[in-house]
């Protein structure tokens, strides 16, 4: 019975330490220092014409766009837009900030941070022409090889 418990004992202490290095924002989950965020359905995403799916999250009154897996900015890849104050802005993309794990996104108390894209001291300084409609939210973030990049959300409908 010994044996049992004690292999029990080992093999959560092992899980443990192979989620600390593996994912640690889901330690930081445990503890109270990060949320799960909830997936978006009703909006279809457009980035330069082409759709994706389940990138598009919620915090609140914030969208969230996580880009990271995706390839389509390396230094933009999870994007925040504030519904309510009429702004775009781009987060940490680090493990430490933002990961998945069993198919949930993780965002950490330093994840909700963003810096705006119109931020000429720390951002940069670009504008971002974003437009909230009833239906639909339309901005552009920079890209060093095409100059910006097009991101179209548009509200579906829900009586489908």
């Amino acid at each position: 019975m010994k044996k049992i418990i004690a292999f029990i004992v080992l093999s959560i202490v092992g899980f443990i330490i192979v989620l600390c290095y593996y994912k640690p924002i889901v330690i930081k989950y445990l503890s109270g220092n990060a949320i799960i965020l909830e997936k978006v359905k009703n909006y279809n995403v457009k980035i330069e014409g082409k759709e994706y799916e389940d990138v598009l999250y919620e915090n609140e009154n914030t969208l969230l766009l996580f880009l990271t897996n995706r390839l389509i900015s390396n230094d933009f890849s999870v994007i925040s837009i504030d519904k309510k104050n009429n702004i775009v802005g781009y987060n940490c993309s680090s493990n430490n900030c933002y990961d998945t794990f069993l198919g949930n996104l993780f965002q950490s108390d330093m994840g909700k941070m963003f810096v705006l894209f119109s931020d000429m001291y720390k951002g940069p300084n670009f504008d971002t022409k974003l437009k909230i409609d009833r239906d639909s939210i339309e901005f552009y973030i920079p890209n060093k090889e095409n100059g910006k990049i097009h991101i179209q959300l548009n509200l579906q409908d829900s009586c489908i």
